[in-house]
């Protein structure tokens, strides 16, 4: 095990922003938490790293290298040239070779003659691919990427995971993401889903991929509200024929990442789930 939280809780006046998480990652799991704004994703992240004192609970880690992380917004000196902003990164990293640094910059195709260009001139594509390679310059063994691909165009995106997950393999790196992408999700070892401040569901990849060989069929009523069935078995015609004069529309189709999301989190009151 690389870290571990315990009971990890964060009040503020009162007020739980984080309520009992406990969480585990071990050396090479890709772990994903999952949630809507306001959950808690952040301020969890915050207290893994030291940033935030926990209310209750702990963090046990047992990490010999910092963390690396990339935040939802970068960190990097926007007026300092790309060379300038890892010269200051890897100063913090004693022995980082020069190999290891080229080498991160062709596993995401940045050319060479962008380093002598200011940070804040780069596209946002590039500019996320440099902040991952900070991350990974003093060869984490654990990389925390925390919304790292909002904005992005899906080639990018792609490169982006395509590399992580090689370096799992290769180096064993433990990955923590949290996200609004569900889709990122479907390759995690395990899927925490929190809803105010507090984890919901836990789900390993087995249980979530089976989720997707489901189909559904969601009702939509004139009131507002949806019913999903899971199956159509002859013990739901019935009541789904019973009530056939209130229905706006219907649809019949493989479950997506947002009907799980919905349905795990029960973040919609006006959502049923049979």
């Amino acid at each position: 095990m690389l870290i571990q939280l315990k009971g990890l809780t964060k009040k503020i006046k009162d007020k739980s922003i984080v309520n009992q998480v406990n969480l585990e990652i071990e050396k090479g799991q890709f772990v994903a938490l999952l949630g809507t704004n306001g959950a808690g994703k952040s301020t969890t992240i915050k207290m893994i790293l030291g940033l935030l004192a926990p209310t209750n609970g702990e963090v046990i880690s047992q990490l010999t290298r910092p963390i690396g992380v990339v935040f939802q917004q970068s960190i990097l000196d926007s007026q300092l040239t790309v060379e300038m902003n890892l010269d200051i990164r890897k100063a913090i990293y004693p022995g980082v070779e020069k190999e290891w640094l080229q080498e991160l910059l062709h596993r995401f195709k940045l050319p060479a003659e962008l380093m002598q260009k200011k940070y804040g001139v780069l596209s946002g594509g590039e500019k996320r691919k440099i902040d991952v390679v900070r991350a990974l310059l003093g060869k984490p063994e654990l990389l925390i990427l925390d919304e790292p691909t909002t904005g992005l165009d899906i080639q990018t995106r792609k490169l982006i995971w395509r590399q992580i997950h090689e370096l799992r393999e290769q180096m064993g790196l433990a990955v923590l993401l949290t996200t609004h992408y569900l889709e990122e999700a479907e390759d995690a070892d395990f899927v925490y889903m929190m809803q105010s401040g507090q984890v919901t569901n836990a789900l390993s990849r087995y249980e979530l991929k089976s989720l997707f060989m489901q189909r559904k069929l969601v009702i939509n009523f004139a009131d507002g509200k949806t019913q999903i069935f899971d199956q159509v078995e002859p013990n739901n015609v019935p009541q789904i024929l019973g009530a056939q004069e209130k229905w706006v529309d219907f649809d019949y189709r493989p479950v997506t990442m947002d009907d799980i999301f919905v349905v795990l989190t029960k973040g919609e009151n006006n959502v049923q789930f049979n």
